[in-house]
This record gives structure tokens, C-alpha cells and sequence, in this order.
């Protein structure tokens, strides 16, 4: 023994032997709630770590003491006992070992901000074989879809494959015994899971593949099974896992993972020009090269109140305008052109967003409701148009335009110039659709002059009359495109 050890060192080395004699029984079978306890500081020359820091039931936790002084320089502290299960505050921190004759004190490690996640669900684990694997806990969050599920214990295995994969195995399966006893994950079962990672000691499936839904889906409070065999050996021993599933918090965002994750979906405005943060995490490097205005494999907008049309995504009637993508941020910037028509949404629709990794086949689907939320602003030099004002005067041959915003691009030409452009055009939707001023359109507009944040028109080409003309009181549209991109906008309103 460490002759600089105090009491609170032996006491605390006691209080180990005696949850050692308590704990080793669970390896049976029954799970209850469990506790993970941190450390304070241990120091190079011997294990003369401080006492665990000590586990409160409704508030943060307290350090780990110092480790004593040895021989050497203290090491790093381990981080402090984690917060009680109850979601308490941020724990302290675990502290560092002592100065020792050989160096400095170790810093002591961070505790964790809150554990509240950890809380296992109750249930019963039943072992079948000689050396079947154990279940020693099962955290389960995000019931439904994107079920969130860690299943912990020993034996489990090597992972039966390139993981992570959305897939059915024979070595695992979860079965829902309130809904009709429907499967998921094991072969012959309707439903894939999305495996994330296969050890020894640990399972981890963040949702179910494609199938989930209609008859075959999952609720809180629902009786589930799951059953593990071991792969160290081919038709392994397996346990089997029985208990109840209640809603429990999900864990941290995990940028960098495999499997996407939601935090937050902002819209606004509702309509054409509709502007959509996703921010979360796992999503992945950007699909391509963006900005575009295209459909992806790994992302799409469903408007289940309008039909369940969709954009963005393979074979869906409307493409997307993909502003950026990060591993932790999406933006879009509005639907492409075929928008409109039964293909539109509206305040207050029932929408739902599916997010795969751009580089793994791991997804998550989620739903809500359309509602305006916080709008972008100005976006000068940027990939995007956006009108902040148009204002007409003159209206007829001579009709004054001034549209002020950002993100329009440089001038797309020499000007002034009477002509007409890819990236500009005035509709009349009163007046049949006719248009001005973009190509295949039958009038060009006189181009005054073009900024990324003012465009000027001062009136009509030699065409306009007859047919082609303009009152007070049409309803009219103007496509406005960045001159540097292919990301669009579409104004609508009246002339005065």
C-alpha cells in the first residue's frame, strides 16, 4: 500500500470491494439500473488513484480527490462520476494525480455534461447454451423509426460483417410482441436494421431500414424481445432480452458518425421560394458539387397533407435547389422548376425530410409540420437570389423595373442592352403566361444595369403590343437567377 494514502483512500477502496461482492451477481440475467462511476487522479509510480467521486440522486456529482504522490509525475486525472441518472447538472471534474518527485501534476479530466441517456430499460435477460453470451444492459431511445438501441454485455462476438450496414442478420433479431409479434433485423423478418457497430461487448442500431412503417411499426411501452447469438462460432449460443421499452433521452449528437442525426428544421418562407435548415449531425461531406438544382439518392421532402409528393430525391416530380451540405448543416434554398401545380406546399402541411450519410448507407426520416421559423438574410455574393423589394413605375411599353435584394451575381453581359437572358424574365399570368426577356420568350426586356444586389429594366423590346402587352392590376412573376450559379428565385405580384 501507497503509504501516503488517507482514510478517504482506504475507505473508498472498501467501499469498491463491496460493490464488487454486490455487482458480480447481475451477471445473470436480470438488468436493473446501473450506474458507470468515474475516477479521480491515479500517478505514474503506483495506483494511488483518489476516491470515486460520490453518486448523488438529484444533483450533480462530486471529484474524484487526488491521487497521491509517487515516484513519478501524476498522470491525468479520469474524468469525474458521471451525473445521476435523473439528468442532473454538469458533474466536476475528476482530479489529478499529485505532484510526484519526477514531475507535475496531472491535470484532472473532464466530467461528462449529463448521463441522462444512460438509463437502461428494465427487462430480463435468459441465456440458451453452454457460454451463451450475456446481456448485462439495453438503452433504447427514439422509439419508432429511428429507434436508437445499445445493447451491452459479453460475448457477443466479432462484427458478422462490414458494419455499418442496413441489413437482416441471422445472429440478431428484435421482435415487438404488442404489435402482432412483427421482426426486424434477422432474416425472414420484413423489417432491415440499420446495424452501426458489432463488438464483443457492445450492439448498436440506430433505426429500422425502408420496411418500417403501417402495420409494422414500434411504440413507447411496447414488449419487445431481442436476441443475440454469439459469432465467435458458427450456430453460436444465444440470449435472449425481454422487457418493456419507455421513452428515454436520446444521446449526443455524434458529428463525424455514420448514422445522421436531426437536431433541428427550420422553414421559411412556406412556398416556392422555400428556404430549409436541417441541422444535426452525420450527415456526411456534400453529395457532389454545390450549389445545384438536381434530385439526390440521400435526401428528400415529402408533403404527406398534399398526396405525399416529393422533391429533392430519385425519381420524385420535383427537384431541389441544394445550397450547401456539411456533415452538420443542409440548406435549400427552394424547389426547382417543375414546382407548382399539385406540387406545392402550404402553412401548416405534414412533411417529412429523409437524410441518409453521403457516404454510408445509414438514414433517419423526420416529421413535422410546416410552419414559418427563423428566415435567412441577405446573402451578398453569394449563391443565392433573394428579393427584398420590386418596384414598377410607368407600367406599359415603358415599364420600370427595380428589383433590390442580394445574391443576383455580376452582370451577365455588357449593359445596357435590349436583349433577352437565361438568368432574367417577366411573366403576365393575367394576360395568358406570356414572358419577356429570357430566352424562348417573345419580348426582350431593355437591360439597364445589373449588380448583385440591383437589377434595373426600362422597358420592353421592339415586340411588345398586340398580345404581348401589360395593364395595371396583372398579376406578374419574375424568374431571377445568379448569373455565377444555377440557384434561382421566383418573385410573384402586381403591377400597380
Amino acid at each position: 500500500m501507497n503509504r501516503s494514502e488517507g482514510p478517504a483512500t482506504r475507505n473508498s477502496l472498501s467501499r469498491w470491494k463491496a460493490l464488487a461482492f454486490v455487482v458480480l451477481p447481475l451477471a445473470a440475467c436480470t438488468i436493473t439500473k446501473t450506474e458507470d462511476q468515474g475516477t479521480g487522479g491515479t500517478n505514474a509510480g503506483q495506483s494511488g488513484g483518489g476516491r470515486v467521486g460520490a453518486v448523488s440522486t438529484g444533483g450533480s456529482t462530486s471529484a474524484g480527490d487526488s491521487g497521491a504522490s509517487d515516484l513519478a509525475g501524476g498522470v491525468a486525472g479520469k474524468a469525474g462520476t458521471p451525473a445521476d441518472m435523473g439528468g442532473a447538472p454538469p458533474d466536476e471534474a475528476g482530479a489529478g494525480g499529485a505532484a510526484g518527485s519526477g514531475g507535475a501534476a496531472g491535470a484532472g479530466g473532464e466530467g461528462p455534461s449529463d448521463l441522462s441517456w444512460r438509463v437502461p430499460q428494465s427487462g430480463t435477460a435468459v441465456p440458451s447454451g453452454s457460454g451463451a453470451p450475456s446481456i448485462t444492459g439495453v438503452y433504447a431511445s427514439r422509439i419508432g423509426q429511428n429507434l436508437r438501441l445499445e445493447v451491452e454485455g459479453t460475448g457477443f462476438g466479432s462484427a458478422p460483417g462490414t458494419l455499418p450496414a442496413v441489413e437482416s442478420l441471422t445472429v440478431f433479431g428484435l421482435y415487438d410482441t404488442t404489435q402482432g409479434g412483427w421482426c426486424a433485423g434477422k432474416g425472414n423478418c420484413p423489417v432491415d436494421l440499420q446495424y452501426t457497430s458489432w463488438k464483443d461487448t457492445a450492439i448498436v442500431i440506430d433505426g429500422f431500414g425502408s420496411g418500417y412503417g403501417g402495420r409494422y411499426k414500434m411504440l413507447p411501452g411496447d414488449l419487445v424481445s431481442i436476441i443475440v447469438q454469439s459469432t465467435a462460432e458458427a450456430n453460436g449460443p444465444t440470449v435472449t432480452w425481454t422487457g418493456t421499452l419507455e421513452p428515454r433521452q436520446a444521446p449526443p449528437l455524434n458529428p463525424g458518425g455514420p448514422n445522421p442525426q436531426v437536431a433541428s428544421v427550420e422553414f421559411c418562407p412556406i412556398g416556392r421560394n422555400m428556404h430549409i435548415d436541417v441541422v444535426g449531425a452525420g450527415f456526411g461531406t456534400a453529395p457532389g458539387t454545390l450549389p445545384a438544382v438536381e434530385s439526390l439518392t440521400v435526401f428528400g421532402l415529402y408533403d404527406t397533407t398534399q398526396g405525399g409528393w416529393c422533391a429533392g430525391r430519385g425519381n420524385c416530380p420535383v427537384d431541389l435547389q441544394y445550397t450547401s451540405w456539411t456533415d452538420t448543416a443542409i440548406a435549400i434554398d427552394g424547389f426547382g422548376s417543375s414546382y407548382g401545380g399539385q406540387f406545392k406546399v402550404a402553412a401548416g402541411d405534414a412533411v417529412s425530410i429523409f437524410v441518409q450519410n453521403a457516404q454510408g448507407p445509414e438514414f433517419t426520416v423526420w416529421t413535422g409540420t410546416l410552419k414559418p421559423g427563423r428566415c435567412p438574410g441577405p446573402d451578398p455574393d453569394g449563391p443565392t437570389p433573394r428579393v427584398e423589394s420590386v418596384v414598377f413605375s410607368q407600367v406599359g411599353q415603358n415599364l420600370h423595373i427595380v428589383v433590390d435584394g442580394s445574391g443576383f451575381g455580376n452582370a451577365p453581359g455588357t449593359l445596357p442592352a435590349v436583349e433577352s437572358l437565361t438568368v432574367f424574365g417577366l411573366y403576365d399570368t393575367t394576360k395568358g403566361g406570356w414572358c419577356a426577356g429570357r430566352g424562348n420568350c417573345p419580348v426582350d426586356l431593355q437591360y439597364t444595369s445589373w449588380t448583385d444586389a440591383k437589377i434595373v429594366v426600362s422597358g420592353f423590346g421592339s415586340a411588345y403590343g398586340t398580345q404581348y402587352n401589360v395593364a395595371s392590376g396583372d398579376a406578374v412573376s419574375i424568374y431571377l437567377q445568379n448569373t455565377g450559379g444555377p440557384e434561382f428565385t421566383v418573385w410573384t405580384g402586381n403591377l400597380p
